[in-house]
Parts: structure tokens; C-alpha cells; sequence
């Protein structure tokens, strides 16, 4: 597969984990947990669209402050993202088992809009390396 193609295979699966936590946000009861997790999903997609698109090839890994490490020098603006990535990167690990912790509608706000700005950084930029 080339990688244009490759790279918007990652858009694709990034939009629809953030369709799906939108999507959610606006069900009552939320599914706090679920809109978290699709949106560090989301955003590790796109990052991952991003290298792609740099043609770095990479492991799996789900770690988003990792990831970003790794586009890094592609983009030395990313690091200012890091609070968001730390904070989306827990979602991806305690929302997917039984848990002590909770996860606030302030949580759920707070991911759909690091998400979504993470989204429109790294969109642009994308489609600069293509």
C-alpha cells in the first residue's frame, strides 16, 4: 500500500474513534469511560497518521507521550501537547478494565477538546509531509 493511502487509512480509524466518543458525549447516562478511551485512541491514530506520513515505521505501542517522541523530529512543536498526552495516554489502559478510578464529566469534556485540538495541529501538518 503506498503511504498516502496508508495515512488515510489512520485518518479514517482516528475520525471515527472521535465521531464515536462525540457521539457518546451526548447520550445520558455518558459513557465516561468509553468517550475517554476513544479519544486517546483518536489521538494516537493520528500521530500515528503523522509518522506515516514522515515514513517512520513503528512498533506497537500506546503510549501517546512515546509516540509523540517519535514525530518529534519531524515537529519540536509537539512537546507543548505533553500534559495532553500524558493525561489522554492513562484512558487507553484504565477505561478498558474494572477500575477504582473516576472518571469525571470534567474528565470527558477535558479529552474531547485535547483531542480534537490534537486533531487540528496535527491534520495540517499531515498533509504537509504528503
Amino acid at each position: 500500500m503506498d503511504r498516502k493511502t496508508e495515512v488515510q487509512e489512520w485518518l479514517d480509524f482516528a475520525e471515527r474513534d472521535l465521531d464515536v466518543a462525540v457521539i457518546l458525549s451526548e447520550h445520558h447516562p455518558i459513557a465516561r469511560e468509553i468517550v475517554c478511551y476513544h479519544c486517546q485512541q483518536a489521538v494516537e491514530k493520528y500521530l500515528k497518521a503523522y509518522l506515516v506520513s514522515a515514513g517512520v515505521s513503528f512498533e506497537k505501542v500506546h503510549d501517546l507521550e512515546r509516540i509523540a517522541a517519535m514525530c518529534a523530529p519531524f515537529d519540536d512543536t509537539l512537546g507543548r501537547f505533553k500534559d495532553s498526552f500524558r493525561s489522554l495516554t492513562v484512558f487507553g489502559v484504565v477505561t478498558r478494565y474494572p477500575s477504582s478510578v473516576e472518571i469525571t464529566i470534567a474528565d470527558v469534556t477535558e479529552s474531547l477538546e485535547k483531542s480534537k485540538a490534537l486533531r487540528d495541529y496535527l491534520l495540517p501538518r499531515i498533509t504537509a509531509l504528503l
